[in-house]
């Protein structure tokens, strides 16, 4: 595993950090690391799907901007979080026209998130 990859787990659990998954109280960071190491067994798999795995839920669950993400990342690995990141977050629409703007951002987004997804 690259230095980068690890250093993308770091961030993530750091980000993530006392925060558990609503329905099982398991700490969070399990699930984006479950993420990433299923995005790992894709045939075209690359460093920037890996690290965009690990930070997929830190722009929506913990206050990390996109810059941030592309300051320590890189442009690639800030483009698919962008992409993974759902727009409707937030919003106080009604939970089926959430939902349908999500699907509606996902169709458009790059194939590699679209594989991450």
């Amino acid at each position: 595993m690259s230095n980068r990859i690890i250093e993308a787990v770091r961030f993530a659990e750091k980000a993530h950090r006392g925060q558990v998954r609503k329905y099982n109280g398991r700490p969070y960071i399990e699930h984006p690391i479950r993420v990433m190491y299923k995005v790992m067994l894709h045939p075209d798999c690359t460093e920037p799907m890996i690290i965009a795995a690990a930070e997929h839920d830190t722009v929506e669950d913990c206050g990390i901007t996109l810059k941030e993400i592309e300051e320590k990342f890189g442009e690639s690995v800030a483009q698919i979080v962008e992409g993974l990141t759902n727009p409707s977050h937030g919003s106080k629409l009604p939970r089926a026209e959430r939902k349908a703007w999500d699907r509606r951002h996902l169709a458009s987004q790059l194939r590699d998130v679209k594989i991450i997804k």
